[in-house]
């Protein structure tokens, strides 16, 4: 869900628009109005806001649109079975108006909002060898970021897997605690750790 502001000065009123990127978001209580009341009395502040439903927009919109709206464009009204249509008519758009620092960044956000409403393994196939998204230094930080998230689970699963070995099945405390270590070099001193050890409490405890 996305929420969007619209303030116009000197005491204007402000326009207020929900943006729903997938059907999960939505729900009864979106009703477009919020009211604050006492029991049953008459609300005292009536707040009004629209919706946009992005998997009801006609995709060709998106697709014609600004050019920051073209990544939304598989989030719009298609199929799957349409999307590698959706995503040449993306390339054709990114190609020709986007500078290359540009196209990065909005193929980059279309991977991640695409992300939302299809797999994994179906966003990568649409989206093997587009050009220019490589180079994102945010898709770079973003692939990063998940590397480092990789390492850092195999870590603790090694520790804990380790440890069990030699200590014994460790409770939930020591696997709450283990979980919580976030230094990659600091999971690594504690395998090392595990030959000196003699309990749980011995090898999280402070050197």
């Amino acid at each position: 869900m996305y929420n969007t502001l619209i303030r116009w000065r000197h005491g204007l009123p402000v326009r207020s628009v929900t943006v729903l990127l997938r059907p999960a978001a939505d729900g009864p209580e979106l009703t477009g109005t919020l009211e604050h009341r006492f029991g049953g009395e008459t609300p005292y502040l009536v707040f009004r806001y629209r919706i946009v439903r992005m998997w009801a927009l006609p995709v060709e919109m998106l697709l014609s649109g600004g050019l920051g709206l073209v990544p939304l464009a598989p989030l719009g009204a298609v199929t799957e079975a349409d999307l590698p249509r959706v995503v040449r008519r993306m390339q054709m758009r990114i190609n020709q108006e986007a500078r290359p620092e540009e196209a990065g960044t909005l193929w980059t956000a279309a991977d991640v909002l695409m992300g939302l409403r299809y797999s994994r393994d179906l966003v990568s196939e649409l989206l093997r060898g587009v050009r220019g998204m490589k180079d994102s230094v945010t898709y770079q930080a973003i692939v990063e970021e998940g590397v480092e998230k990789g390492r850092l689970e195999e870590a603790r699963t090694v520790l804990l897997d380790l440890g069990a070995e030699r200590f014994g099945a460790p409770g939930e405390e020591v696997e709450a605690a283990i979980a919580r270590l976030d230094d990659l070099t600091h999971l690594r001193r504690l395998h090392r750790r595990l030959l000196h050890a003699s309990s749980w409490r011995e090898l999280l405890s402070e050197p």
